[in-house]
């Protein structure tokens, strides 16, 4: 009988459907995660779940905040943080983002940005690197 477990992808590569780590290595399988916020040290820790993904360096999607100040991003994974630099160690991670203002007129305005963030893949602990505003609407 013909094994049928292996389907050759059209760049070339072959995907085994039987290989136990395939779907953890695909990037379009993206688990949403959460941080914790500690206001004591203005710092934010990703929860223990979502270090595995660090450690692949997959996509994570972050929620910062609850309620009418809450934000979710997907953070794609860029490069390993300089040797020598304050984020040695770390994994750099990068989104494009659009943040809406409601100004107390009513009004709401909005900007694009670019966010670069610095992931410790040992404990979770996540810096902002950059951000960076684009537009204003």
């Amino acid at each position: 009988m013909a094994d049928i477990s292996k389907i050759s992808l059209p760049n070339g590569t072959t995907y085994n459907i039987k290989d136990s780590n395939a779907l953890t290595d695909d990037l379009f399988n993206m688990t949403p995660t959460w941080t914790t916020y500690d206001e004591e040290h203005d710092t934010y820790f990703l929860n223990s779940d979502v270090l595995s993904l660090v450690a692949h360096n997959r996509p994570i999607l972050i929620d910062f905040g609850d309620g009418m100040h809450s934000e979710a991003h997907m953070y794609y994974y860029m490069h390993e943080a300089f040797l020598g630099t304050a984020y040695e160690g770390c994994k750099i991670y990068g989104t494009i983002a659009r943040l809406a203002i409601v100004h107390p007129s009513g009004v709401v305005t909005e900007q694009t940005y670019i966010q670069l963030i610095a992931i410790n893949p040992q404990n979770g602990n996540l810096n902002f690197v950059m951000t960076n505003f684009l537009s204003d609407d």
